[in-house]
């Protein structure tokens, strides 16, 4: 309000007022009209419409609230739900143990609990959305920006506006004018390169023509030099009506000192300054660095907006939002103690507040939160169609069932590369029409064929395939809705009931509330059966699906409860044996609706299943029989058949996108290649003709030589030669008795003979005079073989899962080189180096004619010229990002689990070797710990038999042979290994002696954290004598050891038997290596990996380098082939 009355100061009205001593004039100040938003107030309804419309207006604006004075209403201390304000609605008493020691005891009421922890999902549920909030539209590029008179300096550096950064730049300031700074008071742009260049001479209101005036300025941003920060805060902090700055910088600032930071420091002391650094689409540490310092010498806060919008967002408000998560995810796990009978150091009895006579008819979900239509009737939606599966879906609605494939496209006018033999010609002739009206295009079967290209039918192609993917996005967003987001789109149903599931209840009742009323009305025949322990179906068989019996089922329903097992299997036995028994041609289906892995004998255990083992094993359960798999959690679809489908379809139309791009782009650069090479040929022998008849003239062809012309062009060509016979060619007209003798052909000249063997002539040919003068013609009767060095960058197809293999393996079918990624051999080859020839008169050094049209670089120490277009690099940077990803994640999975420490176990049968002597007592705790994930992990999954093997100063066996890995023996194995201390010396060579007797073939694992107490080259020998001439290897693992000759002999047993080394530091690899995996991908940071000394995870970290190198070689070469093509535009 007080601002709308500075910018337009209202006349004050006048009132009369009376007292006792008369009437006088008193004037009123009116606050200011609103516009009128069409609510005008004629009801008492209206009124609350305005109220209501009100409150929405004030919640959106107390969004603009930064983050710091968001959470002083909202944190979880503020709304009084941390663990200690729980923990004071309880009654604490303090008792004694058996051996007198004193004891804390809670007592805390289950209704509080429950009514606690629906609040703490509640305020956990705001903190997703305000997170959700700030990374979308502008507030994901420039963060939050507060104030009413805001300044903005924007970075215009020649580093900042490079490499079309230019343009995204703009297209972001726009969408934060319009989303943002339309609604501020005052505006005051500035940009800065070498020179600042304000828009206006300060602070100017922002009305529509201002805005209008800012958004031209945007779009006439162009590069400007370095950057010149410091003249930039100069000009800004000059303005002290500014009471909030936007700094936007995308490249390092000029001045990085002390000094810099601290003059900006001393010019906002004391001055309500509201500063946002935001570092935009850099990965450079040092503006980073600028970027956070700024924020922190003046009270502020920074943004971190990645490189192209690819990578995790970083700023202030983001990092108070996770932190305050955090907290609440500590709650969270202190209620789930308290549920089990302790937290911190007391134990808790949570006190139901029903009796146990009230048990059955008063179950306690009664006592949680529930939905407002919880209890209200089903309101049941006839969908009106039948839905499909997305397979049976795309096959009416598909690329292929459209016509839309490109290569059914591309049929009609694509033509194999034939080569024949010609009788007639006594030759073999291969097609060359591709040359001059064709394109040379990959066929799906790995074939060439040339292609005519047909400009308009492919720009209607292109446009029928965007209006197919715009339909299948239309169905993604149709199955991230309603019921189908939980269920996926379904007659029979399985719910878990199972005690695991009670926390659950509620979200397992609203999620079968929403199938009831969206997708069951137009089902033939329904029924459902709860599960856990026992079975509970709602009818004996298959009911009709009437709206009064899904009202009837939604009854059942809410009666629920959850306890027992997870019986699935005999909950599986029930539906098919008792309810599935209609006709055969009639659709069946079974919706098995669960939450974790069953009772059953399935891998892995259920007590040691993660989330994704849960996944993959209830996967493999649906796959089996044919069905479908659906993963939902609270945060929307995790994993889904139908839409996986749905995404693999949309990327073979980008696919198709793509390649049809590089058939339109290859012709129209072969046009503009073609043109001025055949302009200047021709400069100066044109006639006189107009340019279009020129153009289309008819060309005659050449006349044939006769034998007497041939003759004496072979005798002018040999006459300056000693050795070559000097004869007399006489002409004779045809009316002479005597005949003319035939000319008799002289033979190529050859150098003088030596004892060299010589190489024949790669062209033969014939000349003739033309008519024109003395000018000679050429006939080729044999062509040279050219070599092309132009290759085409493949596509890459990459596997999703991972393989059992050494990393070694692995690079030979997925390396850069296995793959024909090499840059090297992709952008040049032996006939593109740059070479330089001797002009004939002036004897002076002239580079060849490539070096005018063909760009030349350095590639490994030899100056080339480059012979690939923008659009090939553009398709190679495409590839590798995704062969790149693609190690990054082998990478983590090579970091994940019981790998970390192990390694991968390749070999079907092993025995693991672990050092138990005095060095190893710290560690053996953690040893066993990841034994135990080894056995389970690796072991058991993959059926591997084992033996395990402990020694210090002596030989200790589990088992004297090799155990099948049955969950019993697995039981056992881990046990086993529990009850092993760490003593003594280190008798390697002995336990290697007792593994190798164990069978021919095996793989040894030997964990060790040292040397031995025998000789090391003792033990080298040993080793060799007992693994020549047998299957076994030996690999080694190096456990927490710094002693490098210790290392390098565990190094060296390893590799002499064809084994891996592995090193594992504890945690500090994984760490250091998972947090580079997260920084992104970015080429211009080039973050480099830990040192990692093992085979498997070195050889990958060298591949990604290397990959990485490819990366910034081609985006270097990119530019130089941009800049050669368009030299004025850049």
């Amino acid at each position: 309000m007080a601002e709308d009355l500075d910018r337009k100061p209202l006349s004050a009205p006048h009132v009369a007022e009376t007292n006792q001593s008369g009437a006088f004039w008193r004037e009123v100040a009116a606050a200011p009209c609103e516009a009128d938003d069409g609510l005008l107030v004629t009801h008492v309804n209206h009124t609350h419409d305005l109220l209501r419309v009100q409150g929405l207006r004030g919640g959106a604006g107390d969004r603009r609230k930064s983050t710091a004075e968001w959470l002083e209403d909202h944190s979880v201390e503020s709304s009084g739900l941390s663990l200690s304000h729980l923990l004071s609605h309880g009654t604490c008493t303090v008792t004694t143990d058996e051996e007198g020691n004193p004891r804390r005891r809670l007592a805390i009421s289950a209704g509080v609990v429950s009514e606690f922890e629906a609040r703490l999902l509640h305020v956990i549920e705001l903190y997703r959305a305000r997170i959700k909030w700030l990374t979308e539209g502008s507030l994901k590029v420039f963060g939050l920006v507060r104030g009413s008179r805001v300044g903005i300096l924007v970075d215009v550096a020649d580093v900042s506006c490079g490499a079309g950064r230019l343009l995204d730049l703009q297209g972001n300031l726009l969408c934060l004018i319009n989303e943002q700074l339309g609604s501020r008071k005052q505006l005051y742009p500035v940009s800065f390169g070498t020179e600042v260049s304000p828009l206006w001479n300060g602070p100017r209101d922002a009305n529509s023509r201002r805005l209008r005036e800012m958004c031209q300025w945007v779009q006439q941003l162009c590069p400007r030099g370095r950057c010149n920060l410091l003249g930039a805060l100069k000009r800004a902090l000059a303005c002290r009506e500014l009471d909030s700055l936007l700094i936007v910088l995308g490249s390092s600032p000029d001045q990085t000192s002390d000094v810099f930071f601290n003059f900006v420091e001393q010019c906002t002391v004391g001055r309500e300054l509201s500063v946002l650094a935001v570092a935009y689409g850099s990965s450079s540490h040092v503006t980073i660095g600028v970027v956070k310092r700024l924020a922190e010498v003046t009270g502020g806060r920074f943004h971190l907006f990645p490189d192209n919008g690819q990578g995790v967002v970083d700023s202030t408000d983001l990092d108070l939002m996770w932190r305050e998560v955090k907290k609440a995810g500590e709650v969270l796990r202190g209620i789930q103690d308290m549920q089990q009978g302790r937290v911190q150091d007391m134990l808790v009895t949570v006190v139901q507040e029903i009796s146990a006579d009230l048990q059955n008819t008063l179950p306690l979900s009664r006592l949680l939160p529930k939905a407002a239509n919880h209890d209200v009737p089903l309101c049941i939606q006839n969908p009106g169609f039948l839905p499909s599966t997305s397979v049976d879906w795309l096959k009416s609605h598909g690329l292929k069932a459209q016509g839309l494939g490109l290569y059914q496209v591309l049929a009609p006018n694509a033509y194999s590369l034939l080569k024949e033999f010609v009788p007639i010609l006594r030759k073999t002739v291969s097609s060359t029409v591709h040359e001059k009206a064709m394109v040379q295009f990959e066929w799906h079967d790995g074939t060439v064929k040339n292609v005519h290209v047909d400009l308009p039918l492919l720009c209607s192609y292109q446009k029928r395939l965007v209006r197919a993917v715009q339909v299948l996005e239309k169905r993604v967003a149709w199955l991230n809705s309603g019921s189908r987001q939980i269920w996926g789109v379904v007659v029979l149903l399985l719910v878990d009931l199972s005690q695991w599931n009670a926390p659950y209840l509620l979200h397992i009742q609203l999620s079968l509330r929403l199938l009831l009323e969206q997708q069951l009305a137009n089902k033939h025949l329904v029924n459902a059966i709860a599960f856990g322990g026992d079975m509970k179906p709602w009818r004996e068989a298959m009911v009709e699906a009437s709206p009064q019996n899904l009202q009837d089922m939604w009854r059942w329903v809410q009666g629920l409860q959850c306890e027992g097992t997870r019986n699935t299997l005999g909950a599986l036995r029930r539906a098919v044996e008792s309810d599935l028994q209609g006709a055969p041609d009639q659709s069946q289906g079974i919706y098995l609706f669960t939450s974790g892995i069953p009772d059953q004998d399935m891998l892995p255990p259920p007590r040691f299943a993660t989330p994704s083992e849960t996944a993959d094993a209830l996967q493999d359960l649906a796959h089996v029989s044919g069905g479908r798999f659906h993963w939902f959690s609270e945060t929307g679809i995790v994993e889904s058949d139908d839409i996986k489908a749905l995404m693999g379809e949309m990327e073979k139309a980008a696919g198709y996108w793509q390649k049809c791009s590089v058939l339109v782009e290859s012709l129209t650069q072969r046009a503009d290649s073609k043109r001025p090479s055949e302009e200047a040929s021709l400069e100066g022998k044109r006639p006189a003709l107009p340019l279009e008849a020129w153009r289309h003239r008819e060309t005659l062809l050449p006349p044939r030589p006769t034998t007497l012309t041939l003759a004496r062009l072979q005798a002018k060509e040999v006459k300056g030669e000693e050795s070559a016979p000097q004869r007399a060619l006489m002409w004779r007209p045809s009316s002479a008795k005597a005949a003319i003798p035939p000319a008799q052909p002289l033979s190529g000249w050859r150098p003088a003979s030596s004892g060299a063997k010589q190489m024949k002539p790669l062209v033969s040919h014939s000349v003739f005079y033309t008519e024109e003068g003395n000018n000679l013609g050429f006939i080729f009767k044999k062509y040279p073989k050219v070599k092309s060095v132009r290759r085409s960058v493949p596509s890459v197809a990459l596997p999703k899962a991972e393989d059992l293999s050494s990393t070694k393996q692995w690079l030979k079918q997925f390396g850069i080189k296995a793959l024909k990624l090499d840059l090297d051999r992709l952008a040049s080859g032996p006939e593109c180096a740059h070479r330089k020839r001797v002009a004939s008169a002036g004897q002076n050094t002239a580079v060849t004619k490539h070096c005018s049209v063909l760009p030349s670089v350095q590639i490994n120490g030899t100056v080339k010229h480059l012979q690939v277009t923008p659009r090939e690099l553009d398709q190679y940077l495409t590839q590798t990002e995704r062969l790149l990803h693609r190690y990054t994640q082998r990478m983590q999975w090579l970091l994940s689990g019981s790998r970390r420490v192990f390694g991968t176990v390749l070999e079907q049968d092993v025995c693991i070797l672990l050092d138990t002597s005095g060095s190893m007592a710290t560690f053996l705790p953690e040893v066993t710990k990841e034994l135990t994930s080894l056995i389970w992990d690796q072991l058991r999954r993959n059926k591997i038999r084992f033996a395990l093997l402990a020694f210090s100063g002596e030989v200790r066996v589990w088992r004297p042979a090799l155990t099948e890995p049955s969950e019993e023996a697995c039981h056992d194995a881990v046990q086993w290994a529990c009850q092993l201390c760490a003593h003594g010396g280190t008798c390697t060579l002995q336990a290697l002696q007792v593994a190798c007797g164990l069978r021919e073939s095996l793989g040894c694992y030997l964990l060790s954290d040292g040397k031995p107490d025998s000789s090391c080259s003792l033990v080298l020998q040993e080793a060799k004598k007992m693994t020549t001439g047998r299957d076994i290897t030996i690999h080694t693992i190096s456990f927490n050891c710094k002693d490098s000759s210790a290392n390098e002999f565990l190094r060296k047993l390893a590799h002499q038997t064809g084994g891996r080394f592995h090193r594992c530091q504890g945690d500090v690899d994984a760490a250091a290596a998972s947090r580079k995996l997260m920084n992104g991908l970015s080429e211009k940071a080039e973050p480099v990996f830990p040192a990692l000394e093992g085979d498997d995870l070195r050889r990958l970290a060298e591949e990604i380098d290397k990959l990485r190198h490819y990366r910034t070689q081609a985006t270097v070469f990119r530019k130089i082939l941009l800049e050669k093509r368009n030299p004025l535009k850049n």
